[in-house]
C-alpha cells in the first residue's frame, strides 16, 4: 500500500481536470530542484513513508520509484500553488494535457523557501501526500541508535498525545527491551531489531499482534516514526540523547 499510494492519486488528480492558470509562467524558483520524498499524512500528521520521490529539474519533473524514473511534463508555480503536468501519454483518452494538472499547496518558510508541497487525496479528505526534500541518509546503526526511547501515540484527528507507561531500550547488540508498566508476561517485551537502509524493524521474541507485530520505523525530524498509515506512533530519544540527523541532502 505504501508503495502504490501515489499512482492512483496521480490518476485521480488528473481526472479532476485541474486547469492551470493561463497567464505567463514566472521563472521557477531554484529551491524546487532535486528530489522530494513523499510521505502519507492523516489529519496533517505524517504516518507513513512511501518509496516514491518527486524529482525536479529546471523545467520538468519525474516520479522516481524503486522500479526506476517515470518522466513527466513541465511544472510551474502560481499564487502559492504548484502545478504538475503529467506526461501526455499517461492521461486517459480525451483529456487535454494542457488543462490537466496535479495541484499541490506550497508550504513556505518566512524567507519564501519551499518547505513542502501537499497533494490532497480526492477520495479521503483526511489523507494527503506531503513531499519534503529528500534528507541526507541518517546514520542508522546499532551504535547510533542505542539508548532509551519514549513511545508517544497520537489519536488521529485530535491534538492530544499520550506517552506509553513503558520505555523502549535499543542496545548496540541489535536487541531491544521494554521496561515499565507492561502487561504480565508480555510476549513483545524483548526481541531483536534489524536495520535495512533507512528503516528499523523490531522482531519480538514471541509472535505478537497489534503495534508489536514486527513494526517498522523510519527517521524524521529527530524521531523514529511507525510506518503505518492507520496509526501515529513516534519513538522519541530520552535523557537528551542526540537526535538522529535528517537534514536535507545538499
Amino acid at each position: 500500500m505504501r508503495r502504490h499510494f501515489l499512482l492512483p492519486l496521480l490518476l485521480l488528480a488528473a481526472l479532476a481536470h485541474a486547469a492551470p492558470p493561463s497567464d505567463p509562467a514566472p521563472a521557477q524558483p531554484p529551491s524546487l530542484r532535486g528530489a522530494w520524498r513523499a510521505y502519507v499524512t492523516r489529519s496533517d500528521v505524517i504516518v507513513a513513508r512511501t518509496d516514491t520521490r518527486y524529482v525536479f529539474g529546471n523545467v520538468g519533473w519525474a516520479l522516481l520509484t524503486p522500479s526506476g524514473p517515470t518522466h513527466q511534463d513541465r511544472y510551474r508555480i502560481h499564487d502559492g500553488k504548484l502545478y504538475l503536468y503529467p506526461a501526455p501519454d499517461s492521461l486517459p483518452e480525451g483529456l487535454d494535457p494542457q488543462h490537466s494538472a496535479l495541484v499541490a499547496t506550497l508550504e513556505l518558510s518566512p524567507d519564501g523557501t519551499v518547505q513542502a508541497f501537499i497533494l490532497p487525496d480526492p477520495v479521503q479528505a483526511d489523507r494527503a501526500i506531503r513531499c519534503e526534500r529528500e534528507p541526507a541518509p541518517p546514520e542508522l546503526s546499532p551504535r547510533a541508535l542505542a539508548g532509551d526511547y519514549a513511545i508517544v501515540q497520537r489519536r488521529l484527528g485530535a491534538a492530544d498525545t499520550r506517552e506509553a507507561p513503558y520505555t523502549l531500550t535499543l542496545t548496540d547488540r541489535n536487541t531491544y527491551l521494554l521496561t515499565g508498566k507492561l502487561p504480565h508476561n508480555a510476549p513483545y517485551a524483548t526481541g531483536t531489531y534489524a536495520i535495512r537502509g533507512a528503516s528499523l524493524t523490531l522482531t519480538p521474541a514471541a509472535p505478537s499482534q497489534g503495534l508489536w507485530d514486527n513494526p517498522s520505523f523510519f527517521p524524521h525530524d529527530g524521531a523514529l516514526i511507525l510506518n503505518d498509515p492507520a496509526h501515529s506512533v513516534r519513538l522519541l530519544p530520552k535523557d537528551n540523547q542526540p537526535l538522529l540527523a535528517t537534514e536535507p541532502a545538499q
